[in-house]
């Protein structure tokens, strides 16, 4: 037997609620362990927003700690001492903080915490070579090359999407600046998208079930699907932007209608890649991340809806109405560790939800094909 399973989780999240004003005016490396593994217990037990308190709290002791500015290059040719144990300890979970603050703003819509101007992010040491290692988490070398979800690049980038598309300054930009800005972030994804090795590597669009290797171990299998996910993610998140844009149809110039329309079907089809990657991928996901990854389908099959919707005469209208039924396939098909009365309920009423939107979609297309008639 397993400890996790002789080992109440729940009642020890608890405890440690309950002590939080005994250590809370210490920021010592212990509190923020300590922040960092309750933001992370609710965030997989489905209770985002008292994760996000918590990430809060870890965020300003991470800080308090200097995690921000800290660069910790140790020796690798002897020991380490304890203070450059806690000096890199504190870094790494600087990171942790950071990959958790732009996904939260990126998933919110709320402002990040880490404001980047304030940072030092350079990369830990060899951090791309580690990365895509297929080195032993558990053996005696793992304590040197630490595994970080998600990848920092990214990371970065969203963070600057975030700033460039979603900030307040952003809103005010001309419809000019805004297709600019967006070819930007699409051309730097881009890039980072053809740095992967070729294994690993997202496609720019996937039309058809994809095959994962039969060597694959589940942690090379995640590694494969966060890439994935993350990558049409962030391509649909900085392209649909461009539906802030107010163009004129018959008066606008043929260069920004083409930018336009352009724009709006990378969106959409970032989003199709979604599902139908998750429709192969989602068996293979690990029981514990439910939560953190219900999150793909959902904003997936909500940007798809509103193409709908936004173009029922679309030649791939019918098409999108059958993925937003895949959905109700691929979200049952996720792995769940711990079934409770909450995640029983969450998939009832996602079962409904996706069911109304799949009715109205087919309403939608039924009208405008009447209109034509």
């Amino acid at each position: 037997m397993s400890v996790s399973n002789h080992v109440d989780s729940d009642a020890c999240a608890k405890q440690a609620q309950i002590l939080i004003a005994d250590f809370i005016e210490d920021a010592s490396l212990t509190t923020l362990q300590v922040m960092i593994l309750l933001l992370m217990n609710e965030a997989l037990c489905g209770r985002l927003q008292a994760s996000s308190m918590y990430h809060a709290i870890a965020c300003r002791t991470v800080f308090a700690l200097g995690g921000h500015t800290l660069i910790s290059d140790p020796p690798e040719d002897r020991s380490l001492t304890v203070q450059e144990l806690e000096e890199r300890q504190i870094r790494l979970l600087f990171w942790l903080c950071y990959l958790f603050d732009k996904d939260i703003a990126l998933r919110s819509g709320q402002p990040p915490i880490m404001s980047d101007e304030f940072c030092d992010l350079t990369l830990p040491k060899n951090y791309l070579k580690n990365r895509f290692s297929s080195h032993d988490l558990t053996g005696p070398e793992s304590a040197r090359k630490p595994f970080l979800p998600n990848d920092l690049r990214l990371s970065i980038l969203k963070a600057k999407a975030v700033r460039a598309l979603y900030s307040v300054g952003s809103l005010r930009k001309s419809d000019a600046e805004l297709l600019h800005t967006i070819r930007e972030l699409d051309e730097e994804l881009e890039n980072w998208r053809t740095s992967i090795p070729a294994e690993y590597a997202p496609a720019l669009s996937i039309r058809k079930d994809v095959k994962f290797g039969n060597n694959f171990s589940q942690l090379t299998s995640m590694l494969h699907i966060e890439l994935h996910l993350d990558y049409h993610y962030l391509l649909n998140i900085i392209h649909c932007a461009s539906g802030r844009c107010v163009v004129d149809w018959n008066e606008s110039g043929q260069e920004m209608i083409f930018g336009l329309q352009s724009s709006l079907d990378i969106s959409v089809e970032a989003s199709r890649s979604t599902l139908i990657y998750l429709s192969e991928a989602a068996p293979r996901l690990a029981g514990e991340a439910f939560w953190v990854f219900i999150f793909y389908p959902v904003s997936a099959l909500l940007s798809i809806f509103f193409n709908i919707l936004r173009n029922p005469r679309h030649e791939y209208a019918t098409h999108d109405v059958e993925l937003l039924t895949l959905a109700t396939k691929v979200i049952r098909s996720m792995p769940i560790l711990k079934v409770t009365t909450h995640e029983v309920e969450y998939l009832r009423k996602m079962d409904a939800f996706i069911e109304e939107l799949g009715r109205l979609s087919q309403a939608a297309i039924t009208k405008a094909q009447n209109e034509n008639a």
